[in-house]
């Protein structure tokens, strides 16, 4: 028998796909937030450890950075595909300076008592699921290697919430390390950037005691 009313019953078929269209990704991040995001929320990212202003970094922050840089780059995927992109976003040195810049870490009682504290210093990028990657301190930094390692927003022209990842998408943001020929580093759905120190040692006693 015919529908009597055929609107309603469109309108009520696409309310169905939207809404399965848009559950997964949500669900499946509601349920698998890391611990390691520290104070997690949505769509913001944490920057702190070795940095002078420890912060918080919104979408609306990222795209309003200086440095805002696109590069073509191409990777091989988990899957063994080669994946060829355009992304954008600012430096990821542009990310630690907005958090004060990188913070000098206090000499260790082990260490050599002199110059280029840093250079035992890596960043470390948390994605919602757990999953983290590193890149040295001495990688990105200016007066070291200068690679343009950004903390891309867009990707081929569209934010990364329009960038499918598995059941979801990469928002907010997706490491992005143009000399790596694997993907294993190209992090998305970062929820947390911590600078840490991999000098070996313990702390140098302090002149009071």
């Amino acid at each position: 028998m015919p529908c009597k009313h055929p609107s309603r019953l469109l309108a009520a078929i696409l309310t169905a796909l939207l809404a399965l269209a848009s559950s997964p990704a949500h669900a499946q991040e509601s349920d698998e937030i890391s611990p390691a995001c520290g104070d997690y929320q949505r769509n913001v990212i944490v920057v702190d450890g070795y940095v002078n202003s420890p912060t918080t970094v919104t979408l609306n922050d990222l795209r309003a950075m200086p440095d805002q840089t696109t590069l073509n780059i191409d990777f091989v995927d988990r899957l063994g595909t080669v994946q060829h992109h355009s992304e954008s976003g600012p430096l990821l040195w542009t990310v630690l300076d907005a958090a004060g810049g990188v913070q000098v870490p206090p000499l260790l009682d082990e260490q050599y008592q002199g110059p280029n504290p840093l250079v035992t210093l890596y960043v470390v990028m948390v994605a919602v699921n757990g999953y983290q990657s590193v890149v040295s301190e001495a990688e990105i930094d200016p007066n070291f290697g200068h690679e343009r390692v950004l903390v891309a927003h867009t990707e081929d022209g569209k934010p990364m919430s329009e960038a499918p990842y598995a059941a979801t998408n990469k928002a907010p943001a997706q490491l992005v390390v143009p000399g790596d020929t694997r993907g294993g580093r190209y992090e998305n759905r970062i929820c947390r950037i911590s600078v840490q120190n991999g000098a070996l040692g313990e702390p140098a006693e302090s002149a009071a005691d």
